[in-house]
Protein backbone atom coordinates (compact mmCIF):
# COMPACT_ATOMS: atom_id res chain seq x y z
CA UNK A 1 0.00 0.00 0.00
CA UNK A 2 1.20 3.51 -0.84
CA UNK A 3 0.68 5.76 2.18
CA UNK A 4 1.34 9.20 3.64
CA UNK A 5 0.63 11.14 6.83
CA UNK A 6 -1.52 14.23 6.39
CA UNK A 7 -3.78 16.84 7.87
CA UNK A 8 -6.93 16.66 5.76
CA UNK A 9 -8.70 19.87 4.79
CA UNK A 10 -12.32 20.19 6.03
CA UNK A 11 -15.16 20.90 3.59
CA UNK A 12 -15.43 24.58 4.53
CA UNK A 13 -11.79 25.20 3.58
CA UNK A 14 -12.08 22.93 0.53
CA UNK A 15 -14.65 25.44 -0.76
CA UNK A 16 -12.31 28.39 -0.09
CA UNK A 17 -9.41 26.70 -1.88
CA UNK A 18 -11.65 25.73 -4.78
CA UNK A 19 -12.43 29.43 -5.21
CA UNK A 20 -8.66 29.98 -5.48
CA UNK A 21 -8.30 27.35 -8.21
CA UNK A 22 -11.25 28.84 -10.11
CA UNK A 23 -9.54 32.26 -10.08
CA UNK A 24 -6.29 30.72 -11.29
CA UNK A 25 -8.14 28.77 -13.98
CA UNK A 26 -9.26 32.09 -15.46
CA UNK A 27 -5.62 32.64 -16.48
CA UNK A 28 -5.98 29.60 -18.78
CA UNK A 29 -2.89 27.90 -17.40
CA UNK A 30 -2.58 24.18 -18.31
CA UNK A 31 -3.11 22.61 -14.90
CA UNK A 32 -4.94 19.52 -13.65
CA UNK A 33 -6.59 20.80 -10.47
CA UNK A 34 -6.79 18.62 -7.37
CA UNK A 35 -10.41 17.64 -6.55
CA UNK A 36 -11.61 19.42 -3.38
CA UNK A 37 -11.97 16.18 -1.40
CA UNK A 38 -8.28 15.36 -2.02
CA UNK A 39 -6.87 18.61 -0.61
CA UNK A 40 -4.52 18.02 2.32
CA UNK A 41 -1.33 19.12 4.05
CA UNK A 42 1.25 16.33 3.79
CA UNK A 43 3.39 15.89 6.89
CA UNK A 44 5.28 12.83 5.72
CA UNK A 45 5.19 10.77 2.50
CA UNK A 46 6.00 7.14 3.26
CA UNK A 47 5.69 5.44 -0.12
CA UNK A 48 4.97 1.73 -0.44
CA UNK A 49 4.46 -0.07 2.87
CA UNK A 50 3.18 -3.56 3.65
CA UNK A 51 -0.28 -3.92 5.17
CA UNK A 52 1.48 -5.66 8.08
CA UNK A 53 3.25 -2.35 8.90
CA UNK A 54 0.00 -0.46 9.41
CA UNK A 55 -0.19 -1.17 13.15
CA UNK A 56 3.38 0.06 13.63
CA UNK A 57 2.58 3.23 11.69
CA UNK A 58 -0.48 3.89 13.87
CA UNK A 59 1.73 3.44 16.94
CA UNK A 60 4.19 5.98 15.52
CA UNK A 61 1.41 8.50 14.86
CA UNK A 62 -0.02 7.93 18.34
CA UNK A 63 3.33 8.63 20.00
CA UNK A 64 3.91 11.70 17.82
CA UNK A 65 0.46 13.08 18.66
CA UNK A 66 0.23 12.28 22.36
CA UNK A 67 1.88 15.44 23.70
CA UNK A 68 0.44 17.86 21.13
CA UNK A 69 -2.69 19.95 21.52
CA UNK A 70 -4.81 21.14 18.57
CA UNK A 71 -3.68 24.41 17.01
CA UNK A 72 -4.43 26.63 14.01
CA UNK A 73 -2.44 27.63 10.94
CA UNK A 74 -3.09 30.30 8.34
CA UNK A 75 -2.60 30.16 4.59
CA UNK A 76 -0.04 32.29 2.77
CA UNK A 77 0.85 32.94 -0.85
CA UNK A 78 0.16 30.79 -3.88
CA UNK A 79 3.38 29.46 -5.39
CA UNK A 80 4.86 26.78 -7.61
CA UNK A 81 7.57 24.11 -7.56
CA UNK A 82 10.19 24.27 -8.95
CA UNK A 83 9.48 27.81 -10.22
CA UNK A 84 6.49 29.97 -11.22
CA UNK A 85 7.80 30.26 -14.79
CA UNK A 86 7.96 26.51 -15.33
CA UNK A 87 5.86 24.91 -12.59
CA UNK A 88 5.19 21.25 -12.04
CA UNK A 89 3.11 21.76 -8.89
CA UNK A 90 0.87 24.71 -7.96
CA UNK A 91 0.39 25.08 -4.20
CA UNK A 92 -0.72 27.38 -1.42
CA UNK A 93 1.61 27.95 1.48
CA UNK A 94 0.65 26.89 5.00
CA UNK A 95 2.07 29.01 7.80
CA UNK A 96 4.99 27.14 9.40
CA UNK A 97 4.06 28.03 12.97
CA UNK A 98 6.31 26.63 15.75
CA UNK A 99 3.66 24.10 16.84
CA UNK A 100 3.44 22.68 13.31
CA UNK A 101 7.22 22.37 13.15
CA UNK A 102 7.26 20.69 16.57
CA UNK A 103 4.58 18.22 15.46
CA UNK A 104 6.49 17.43 12.29
CA UNK A 105 9.72 17.05 14.31
CA UNK A 106 8.01 14.67 16.74
CA UNK A 107 6.66 12.65 13.81
CA UNK A 108 10.14 12.44 12.25
CA UNK A 109 11.74 11.29 15.53
CA UNK A 110 9.11 8.59 16.05
CA UNK A 111 9.40 7.42 12.43
CA UNK A 112 13.18 7.07 12.83
CA UNK A 113 12.84 5.21 16.15
CA UNK A 114 10.41 2.75 14.57
CA UNK A 115 12.75 2.05 11.65
CA UNK A 116 10.91 4.05 8.98
CA UNK A 117 13.89 6.35 8.40
CA UNK A 118 13.94 10.13 8.13
CA UNK A 119 12.77 12.48 5.40
CA UNK A 120 15.76 14.19 3.77
CA UNK A 121 13.57 16.84 2.14
CA UNK A 122 13.16 20.19 3.92
CA UNK A 123 9.68 20.68 5.35
CA UNK A 124 7.80 23.32 3.34
CA UNK A 125 4.18 23.11 4.51
CA UNK A 126 1.70 23.58 1.68
CA UNK A 127 -1.49 22.26 0.14
CA UNK A 128 -1.12 21.13 -3.47
CA UNK A 129 -3.78 22.78 -5.64
CA UNK A 130 -2.84 21.37 -9.04
CA UNK A 131 -0.18 19.87 -11.29
CA UNK A 132 0.99 21.13 -14.64
CA UNK A 133 -0.43 19.21 -17.57
CA UNK A 134 2.02 17.00 -19.43
CA UNK A 135 3.60 18.61 -22.43
CA UNK A 136 2.89 22.16 -21.26
CA UNK A 137 5.42 24.79 -22.34
CA UNK A 138 6.95 27.53 -20.14
CA UNK A 139 5.12 30.23 -22.10
CA UNK A 140 1.80 28.71 -21.10
CA UNK A 141 2.37 29.96 -17.53
CA UNK A 142 3.22 33.58 -18.35
CA UNK A 143 0.03 34.80 -16.61
CA UNK A 144 0.46 32.64 -13.51
CA UNK A 145 2.43 35.16 -11.43
CA UNK A 146 -0.01 38.00 -12.03
CA UNK A 147 -3.03 35.71 -11.51
CA UNK A 148 -1.70 34.33 -8.23
CA UNK A 149 -0.18 37.48 -6.75
CA UNK A 150 -3.36 39.02 -5.34
CA UNK A 151 -4.89 35.81 -3.99
CA UNK A 152 -5.47 35.73 -0.23
CA UNK A 153 -7.21 33.02 1.78
CA UNK A 154 -8.47 34.19 5.16
CA UNK A 155 -9.50 30.74 6.40
CA UNK A 156 -7.69 29.14 9.31
CA UNK A 157 -6.92 25.42 9.26
CA UNK A 158 -7.34 23.68 12.61
CA UNK A 159 -4.76 20.93 13.07
CA UNK A 160 -6.41 18.45 15.43
CA UNK A 161 -5.42 15.01 14.10
CA UNK A 162 -2.89 13.06 12.08
CA UNK A 163 -4.34 10.99 9.24
CA UNK A 164 -2.75 7.88 7.77
CA UNK A 165 -3.91 7.87 4.15
CA UNK A 166 -3.61 5.30 1.38
CA UNK A 167 -3.13 6.60 -2.15
CA UNK A 168 -4.04 4.80 -5.35
CA UNK A 169 -3.39 6.10 -8.84
CA UNK A 170 -6.26 5.35 -11.22
CA UNK A 171 -6.88 6.37 -14.80
CA UNK A 172 -9.42 8.88 -13.45
CA UNK A 173 -6.86 10.39 -11.04
CA UNK A 174 -5.75 9.84 -7.46
CA UNK A 175 -8.00 8.05 -4.98
CA UNK A 176 -7.36 8.52 -1.26
CA UNK A 177 -8.57 6.28 1.54
CA UNK A 178 -8.36 7.32 5.17
CA UNK A 179 -6.95 4.34 7.04
CA UNK A 180 -6.57 5.75 10.54
CA UNK A 181 -7.03 9.08 12.29
CA UNK A 182 -5.11 9.90 15.47
CA UNK A 183 -6.30 12.93 17.40
CA UNK A 184 -3.69 15.20 18.87
CA UNK A 185 -3.68 13.96 22.43
CA UNK A 186 -3.44 10.38 21.04
CA UNK A 187 -7.04 9.24 20.82
CA UNK A 188 -7.70 7.06 17.78
CA UNK A 189 -10.83 7.66 15.71
CA UNK A 190 -12.35 5.02 13.43
CA UNK A 191 -11.35 5.41 9.79
CA UNK A 192 -13.73 6.54 7.11
CA UNK A 193 -13.27 6.14 3.38
CA UNK A 194 -12.58 9.04 1.05
CA UNK A 195 -12.87 8.65 -2.71
CA UNK A 196 -12.56 10.87 -5.75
Amino acid sequence: MRVFVAVNVPVRIQRDLTRVTRRLALASIPVRWVPPQNLHLTLRFLGDKAESERESLVDVLTRAAEDADPFEVSFGAVGAFPSPRRPKVIWIEVEAVPRLRLLRGSLEREMARAGFGTDAQPFRPHVTLGRASRGSTPGAFRDFVSASGAIKVNSVLRVAALDLVRSRTLSSGAEYELLDRIRLGARTLPARRSRT
